[in-house]
């Protein structure tokens, strides 16, 4: 008899069908998708052409399931329900609707979704990583709050979230805690039934296999060297079946195979210890046991609400293709390859399948063929394919979705740098152009990993430092090659009837609003570009005095523009710990402040922020934030309305509004 291992999570939704994403530890002999309307009576049924699971590993079988309606369509802004039955047993047999952790919410009967003509209100959420902490306890995990806003309108369908979008870090590969992985590691070889084998990094070095390798010894191997650039690296994610299971545990799967182990029961395990081993041990044994308690509750998100997500860097491993030399590695040093290749499979598997079921569907066949079958060769192959891939696509609805793949095809030349090169540029203008024959609306949603409008005091530093001194930096905004920046205008633009582009990206783990009026890309057209970042739903915040910093940053750009050499000096050595600010930078340091010079596109005149509401009273409005957060968007026929950051944790929740229609922006 099977057993679900994780989901149901709904995916790609329209009339025509509702895509289920489900895991089990068997192939169902039958499986089918009961769908009812309110008064109780079937009206839809599974398609026999998604019946079929993807065998990934001994104990991993991945469906994508569409249910469709008996008659032509499903309505328009019609709530159902649905059920899975699987060889005779439906969710409540699994304990899924009848326990004290359900992915059903109070006085519901099943899960339910609903198909908007228009979809008035949008989720959006970015980097949630399991072990973020504050001193000895959790750093509260924002996706609690997606899942009290679905609750609390889950019967009304015009304020109810229609879908939520996931903007990248749904699981940090990089940045694993040893309690995370010891229970990743046992579960991966239970689940895909081998200890994995990966390539060596060198010829005459002995192939690799994660699960023989020490506690906190995994940089050894996992390293610069070899193009993982990760500060975290003792725990990296190795194997595919590693990468699967820390998609399962955060998404709330796998609750009946969570096994905690103490110290005593792995300290042989250690490559080394030392007086704090123990005590670091036991704290984050404890940080991470809460999380995964909890993330029963994004489990019912993904349930009752359609998701579509993307990854950014730690989904593989931090600064994933950041420079061409690191990018040039990953794709050529064999153990380098098999790990990117597994954490795309990983990608596949949990993402992006769902997010077009008929784009990304062929390469099932190449997953199949190597990791459920391991036939010889075919791993080459599946390399190749996941390696070339663009994971872009659109959606279209209304507001019409663009989801931008900011990370595999990039244009990396030395020191220059562009989120897209001129492939994935001209994937962006076929869709647009196809989208635009039809689109009729006035907004669309567009979805960037990295802000597309940064926060400028920020991504001035970035830059220029990176220009100086490129090893180390994390450098990424999209104002870092102005052509591309103004070929994403102009791609865009080829939807005639557009007049709002909404921005969701996270990366960034602060949040803020940021408005860019475009004049010059149309001529006697105006393209309003509204970046709305949300970020992070759960990683360590800042908090209050973050904030205050944020604030500081803004001014100091202000003195920047006023030639303050001193200050600015000053203010970066101490905001920034930058050891190379000595005598020799004093020249670009000139340049970097004089506003006269260079880069007109970081001018304070051209920054646009927005302030909320509930700041605007203030004697000193903040309009940055980096508590931890989740974004919700509304929009009508004539474009966006309003916007919502929910900030904080549990004791110090708040909330930010900003009216789009009458936006109020930063002096």
């Amino acid at each position: 008899m099977s057993e679900i291992l994780a989901g149901p999570a709904l995916r790609h939704t329209d009339i025509y069908g509702a895509h289920i994403w489900i895991v089990l530890d068997h192939s169902a002999n039958n499986i089918d998708v009961e769908v009812y309307d309110q008064n109780n009576n079937r009206i839809g049924h599974v398609s026999p052409q998604s019946q079929e699971p993807v065998k990934l590993g001994e104990s991993l079988y991945f469906y994508l399931l569409k249910a469709v309606a008996h008659e032509d369509a499903f309505r328009f802004n019609t709530k159902y329900y649905y059920d899975i039955n699987i060889d005779g047993k439906r969710l409540e047999s699994f304990g899924l609707t009848n326990s004290d952790k359900p992915i059903t919410y109070p006085n519901e009967p099943l899960p339910s979704f609903f198909i908007p003509a228009l979809h008035k209100n949008t989720m959006h959420a970015a980097c949630r990583k399991p072990h973020a902490s504050a001193g000895d306890k959790n750093v509260f995990d924002k996706i609690r709050s997606a899942d009290d806003i679905i609750g609390d309108n889950i019967a009304e369908l015009d304020k109810r979230p229609s879908r939520i979008l996931l903007t990248g870090d749904q699981i940090y590969a990089d940045d694993v805690s040893i309690p995370m992985l010891v229970l990743v590691e046992e579960l991966a070889v239970k689940l895909t039934g081998i200890k994995e084998e990966l390539p060596p990094p060198a010829s005459g070095q002995n192939r690799v296999i994660p699960a023989d390798i020490k506690l906190g010894a995994r940089k050894t191997i996992i390293n610069k060297d070899i193009g993982f650039t990760t500060g975290e690296g003792e725990q990296h994610l190795i194997s595919f079946g590693e990468y699967i299971v820390m998609y399962l545990l955060v998404w709330g799967g796998l609750t009946k195979h969570i096994e905690y182990k103490n110290y005593d029961a792995v300290k042989h395990q250690f490559a080394k210890t030392n007086f704090f081993t123990k005590r670091r041990y036991k704290r984050n044994l404890k940080i991470i046991q809460t999380f995964l308690d909890n993330s029963w509750q994004f489990r019912r998100v993904m349930a009752n609400t359609p998701s579509y997500m993307i990854f950014d860097d730690h989904d593989v491993t931090d600064d994933w293709n950041l420079r061409e030399n690191i990018a040039d590695l990953l794709k050529e040093n064999p153990l380098s390859r098999r790990v990117v290749s597994n954490a795309l499979a990983a990608f596949w598997a949990c993402q992006a399948w769902g997010n077009d079921p008929q784009r990304f569907a062929g390469i099932k066949e190449q997953l199949a063929l190597w990791y459920g079958q391991k036939i010889p060769g075919a791993d080459k192959t599946l390399e190749q394919t996941l390696l070339d891939q663009y994971w872009g696509y659109t959606v279209a609805t209304t507001p019409a979705l663009i989801v931008l793949d900011t990370r595999t095809q990039r244009y990396l030349k030395g020191n220059e740098f562009a989120l897209m090169n001129d492939q994935a540029m001209d994937w962006l203008k076929r869709e647009t152009t196809l989208l635009g024959q039809a689109y009729a609306g006035k907004s669309i949603i567009l979805v960037s990993a990295t802000p597309v409008f940064g926060f400028t005091p920020i991504e001035m530093v970035q830059i220029k430092i990176f220009k100086m001194h490129p090893v180390g930096m994390d450098v990424e905004p999209w104002i870092a090659n102005k052509r591309s920046l103004e070929q994403l205008k102009k791609n865009l633009s080829l939807m005639p009837s557009v007049e709002h582009i909404l921005i969701c990206s996270g990366d960034v783990h602060y949040a803020f609003h940021r408005l860019e009026k475009d004049t010059q890309t149309v001529s006697g057209r105006t393209i309003n570009y509204w970046q709305l970042t949300s970020t992070s739903t759960c990683n360590i915040p800042l908090g209050k005095k973050g904030r205050k910093i944020f604030s500081s940053l803004d001014s100091i750009v202000v003195w920047f523009q006023r030639n303050c050499l001193k200050a600015a000096k000053w203010a970066l050595f101490n905001l920034f710990g930058i050891a190379i600010l000595n005598h020799w930078l004093a020249d670009k340091l000139r340049r970097y402040i004089d506003p006269r010079i260079e880069d007109k596109a970081f001018h304070r005149k051209k920054t646009r922020y927005l302030v909320p509401k509930e700041e605007q009273n203030q004697k000193k409005a903040d309009f940055i934030s980096a508590d931890t957060n989740i974004g919700l968007i509304q929009v009508d026929n004539d474009g966006p309305t309003i916007s919502t950051l929910h900030l904080g944790n549990e004791e110090n929740a708040y909330i930010w509004t900003y009216d789009l229609r009458d936006p109020q922006e930063h002096i």
